[in-house]
């Protein structure tokens, strides 16, 4: 599992936000920020999202800030697979139109003239 890089201390946090935004349970000694990515609404370590799509970060426990990372790395695989597969199809999809293309040249063309 991987480990979250931003950890801070606890009692850097107002005693009303010392609490993991996913169990909701008091956070001990140190705690990690993640931040919230908009696009396919996963956790990430600090600045691992676009300004522009980020959410804002927020305060996690250690066990829980490892648990979301390593489910967005297999989100972010199981994605870019998926992506890999549409750009094969793509570019499948384009060979075989080349293909027709240049069997549709090779076939010879009928010239025949209308008869009068």
């Amino acid at each position: 599992m991987s480990k979250p890089r931003d950890i801070d201390d606890a009692l850097t946090l107002s005693k009303d936000n010392r609490f993991c935004t996913c169990c909701e349970r008091p956070l001990r000694a140190k705690f990690a920020w993640l931040e919230l990515d908009q696009r396919d609404w996963t956790y990430h370590d600090f600045g691992g999202v676009p300004p522009e799509k980020s959410q804002g970060c927020f305060p996690f426990g250690l066990t829980c800030a490892r648990k979301l990372i390593a489910q967005a790395e297999v989100l972010s695989s199981q994605q870019a697979r998926a992506s890999h597969r549409i750009r094969a199809s793509q570019f499948l999809g384009a060979s075989q139109m080349r293909r027709a293309s240049r069997t549709s040249k090779s076939e010879p063309q009928s010239t025949s003239e209308p008869t009068q």
